[in-house]
């Protein structure tokens, strides 16, 4: 059996109009006896499971299916990160697909390259059949970098990467389970053992956005708020712990940390507007300035409308917060 040069975990829960697809898009790579596929049902109550085992008794060499009791997102990449066995290791969720194209090009990429992260462009799929890129702005691509010569402004999500395996296992990291967002973990705490980086232009994963019920949507992000700032504050935390002299990755960690940070307080912007979400905006972010200077000046220097009106809010002693809230509740 060939070894396998990447781990792809999926985590299904709930997945059956989906996982047919999910699946059909990885065992038409030509290389798919490279490949290990990880699907995690994580305690669902449709027919995702007995979906996912039809595959896995067609490719038992490639597939393998896992039933659990339900523990979240978390969870599943947990248990994958337990036993993969590949080169590389890369996320899908079970409701999304990759680009068959894509997905081998990076196989030729992972049969030559030892970096320890590749980045790809991907893309989002909307429900009304839109697609955008979504690439890198001011990088070189296709060749080996520093991460500590990367200067960006701007979030990289876990749809982009790809981490070479034995680079996640050795940086200790364990998602919490049984809440949202853990993702956020993923795309930050392995980091500290990265120094070499290459960016590919072409896509790999296809993120589907629309569902009624993502995590993204606002009515979820407003229901587990909780989730955010627990996560966002465990992230400052891991910065305020670590030295910037140790570490290459010191600057493209604070971005990814500054950028979640800056999603818990553009939640509360959403919250209907009151004296007590004036509060919780502004002691959270004088929290994360007692944490972390680093993070706390790394929100200013970010892309995008809402660092520029988080700067505004600090200038005027969050007077402004009246405004910006009443205008986020129609954005």
């Amino acid at each position: 059996m060939p070894k396998k040069l990447l781990t792809i975990s999926i985590a299904a829960y709930n997945v059956e109009k989906h996982i047919v697809n999910t699946l059909d898009s990885l065992i038409k790579s030509r290389y798919i006896d490279e490949l290990e596929v990880l699907v995690i049902d994580d305690g669902s109550t449709d027919n995702t499971f007995k979906i996912a085992n039809e595959y896995e008794k067609k490719f038992p060499n490639t597939i393998k299916v896992v039933h659990k009791n339900n523990g979240g997102y978390g969870s599943t990449v947990n248990y994958s990160l337990s036993v993969a066995t590949g080169k590389y290791f890369k996320l899908l969720d079970g409701d999304d697909f990759f680009d068959n194209d894509g997905l081998d090009k990076l196989v030729d990429e992972i049969r030559i390259s030892n970096v320890d992260v590749i980045f790809n462009a991907y893309n989002k799929i909307y429900s009304d059949k839109n697609i955008k890129r979504v690439g890198f702005k001011n990088i070189q691509y296709n060749i080996d970098l520093n991460i500590s010569d990367i200067n960006i402004n701007y979030y990289i999500a876990m749809h982009a990467f790809t981490f070479k395996t034995n680079v996640i296992k050795s940086s200790g990291l364990v998602l919490k389970e049984n809440i949202l967002y853990t993702d956020c973990y993923y795309t930050a705490i392995p980091l500290k053992e990265v120094h070499k980086v290459r960016f590919l232009d072409f896509p790999v994963y296809n993120y589907r956005i629309g569902d009624i019920g993502q995590s993204i949507s606002r009515k979820v992000r407003l229901n587990h708020i909780n989730d955010i700032r627990d996560i966002s504050l465990d992230l400052v935390n891991f910065i305020k712990n670590i030295s910037d002299t140790n570490i290459d990755s010191y600057e493209f960690l604070c971005t990814q940390v500054a950028s979640f940070c800056i999603n818990y307080l553009g939640t509360i912007l959403m919250m209907p507007t009151s004296i007590k979400a004036s509060n919780f905006f502004k002691d959270y972010d004088n929290e994360i300035k007692h944490l972390s200077e680093a993070v706390y000046k790394k929100i200013e220097d970010l892309a995008g409308m809402l660092p520029k009106s988080i700067s505004l809010l600090r200038k005027t002693n969050y007077l402004l917060y009246w405004f910006f809230s009443f205008v986020r509740q129609f954005v």
